[in-house]
């Protein structure tokens, strides 16, 4: 007996390991290999309810419905209370054409918890799904009822009914869905057409406009991370004047991107330009606060002999993280030879 749970044991201590390697490649955007580890964690231990949950995630991701829904129902089996898995589960089901077993897990779900908006979503989006419009549209109120901030509910329920004819109705629900997802692309254009439609041109021109200026900032944004990839590659081989000028093209295109600037700042700085790296160190530190890069930042300054201004980079890096040691010792240093002490 004490064998078989010294081989449980480490069975399990295998799993977590291969789980947590899976998280790491699924983070880093290679699902691929995260779904290998993970089919080796459920063989280590198939009882491991959040291996099989994220293989699930990784299937419906492919939209391949029917391994996804078998992933989740293990993953349910093994832990029932994980309402957002059996929702998951029944709307792979539903999409793997199976309708009915779709809606029998969201009825399962809507008796233990009646009022999650999320699971009337899914009973309209199973109903939508059937050609049931009338129950879909019913469905989906529910679910406004219970959670205004479900997007998808007020995009689906716009579709609907436009399909039905009630233009008012559609442009007020998609009006209500853009106001919390203004970067929708597809339901700002829905509503622009719709608008159009209605005679209402003005107001039709101005979501025309947002949908064109949304569809640019995200082809500049892919030009950024294109650039950035380059730039960064670039750094790694040690051509910094190489990556200098394909990270400025990143941040030409996208000046938002705080990590552009801080790998801009970092190949100023390794092609001996201190004064540029300081600037947009800085420009990052706006973006993002982080106390290494305020750190880092008054110790440029400090070898640049710019004490006064490396003293308050120090103490940005403290308010921002008040136990960075590096920081605190570097501030103490800088008084320290400003004779401040």
């Amino acid at each position: 007996m004490i064998l078989a749970a010294l081989a449980a044991l480490l069975a399990s201590g295998a799993a977590q390991t291969h789980f947590t390697r899976a998280l790491e490649l699924r983070h880093a955007g290679n699902t691929l290999e995260a779904l290998r580890e993970l089919q080796l964690a459920v063989k280590a231990d198939a009882g491991l309810a959040e291996a099989h949950r994220e293989i699930g995630l990784i299937l419906l991701e492919r939209r391949d419905f029917a391994e996804a829904s078998a992933a989740f129902r293990r993953a349910v089996e093994r832990n029932p209370e994980d309402f957002q898995t059996r929702y998951n589960l029944a709307l792979s089901l539903a999409n793997a054409g199976r309708p009915d077993s779709g809606l029998q897990e969201l009825e399962a779900i809507l008796k233990a918890r009646p009022d999650w908006g999320l699971a009337w979503f899914g009973v309209g989006h199973v109903h939508a799904r059937a050609g049931h419009m009338g129950d879909a549209e019913a469905a989906y109120r529910k679910a406004l009822a219970l959670d205004a901030t479900l997007v998808r509910a007020h995009f689906e329920l716009g579709k609907l009914l436009e399909e039905k004819g009630n233009r008012s109705g559609a442009i007020e629900a998609l009006t209500a869905g853009v106001k919390l997802a203004p970067d929708s692309t597809a339901a700002r254009f829905r509503l622009a057409t719709l608008l159009r439609q209605a005679g209402r041109r003005e107001e039709s021109q101005r979501e025309f406009e947002a949908v064109r200026q949304l569809r640019d900032r995200r082809q500049r944004g892919e030009q950024a991370a294109l650039a950035y990839q380059q730039g960064m590659r670039y750094l790694e081989s040690g051509d910094a004047a190489a990556a200098v000028r394909e990270l400025r093209r990143a941040v030409a295109n996208r000046p938002d991107f705080p990590e552009s600037r801080a790998a801009l700042a970092e190949a100023y700085e390794r092609n001996g330009d201190i004064a540029a790296a300081i600037a947009e160190f800085r420009k990052a530190l706006e973006l993002a606060p982080s106390a290494r890069t305020a750190n880092h930042v008054g110790v440029l300054l400090a070898k640049m002999g710019r004490m006064q201004e490396a003293v308050a980079a120090f103490r940005r890096a403290l308010e921002i993280e008040p136990g960075h040691a590096n920081a605190a010792r570097n501030l103490d240093q800088a008084l320290a030879l400003q004779g401040r002490r």
